[in-house]
């Protein structure tokens, strides 16, 4: 599938982190807009949810809910965007929009 230069270059910006970054180090639920997800450390997220929809989404992004995803992870939204995060432990660096 071929991708334009315009693609290319948004893809670019996001890998950058040109919008800046939002780092998650405590259980607080966080409520910002989000692209993707930076996980620095083994962490376990409790919640993630997307485009200000009700209702947790992990099981879409993490095959086993309750685990913890290994450091150096990156998720990213493939609906949209991220709209609100919770930590059980661990820290992650939100890539903003």
């Amino acid at each position: 599938m071929a991708t334009t230069e315009q693609e290319q270059l948004a893809a670019l910006k996001k890998m950058a982190a040109i919008p800046g970054t939002f780092v998650v180090n405590d259980a607080s639920l966080v409520t910002m807009d989000f692209s993707a997800i930076y996980i620095a450390e083994d962490t376990i997220i409790s919640n993630l949810y997307i485009n200000d929809t009700v209702g947790n989404n992990l099981s879409r992004y993490v095959s086993t809910p309750g685990t913890a995803v290994k450091g150096g992870v990156i998720i990213t939204c493939r609906d949209g965007k991220f709209s609100a995060i919770q930590l059980t432990s661990g820290s992650v660096s939100l890539i903003l929009l």
